[in-house]
């Protein structure tokens, strides 16, 4: 990760899984949400109940990242 030839690279590809993974989360919360009723009048998800469901989001990618 600190090395000059790859910082980059390394920096890069860490930053596309993280976007991808942002990505992939709001998408599965937000049609799972809306077809359970959880959703506003206008669609959208309780902002308390969004932050919950990234941290949980992100506390299992890192559990699983310590795993492998």
């Amino acid at each position: 990760a600190f090395h000059p030839e790859t910082s980059s690279t390394f920096w890069t590809a860490v930053a596309t899984f993280c976007y991808t993974d942002l990505l992939d989360s709001s998408g599965t919360f937000f049609a799972v949400a809306k077809v359970a009723g959880l959703t506003d009048a206008r669609g959208n998800l309780p902002l308390a109940r969004q932050n919950m469901a990234y941290l949980a989001d992100a506390l299992s990618m890192m559990a699983r990242w310590g795993v492998d």
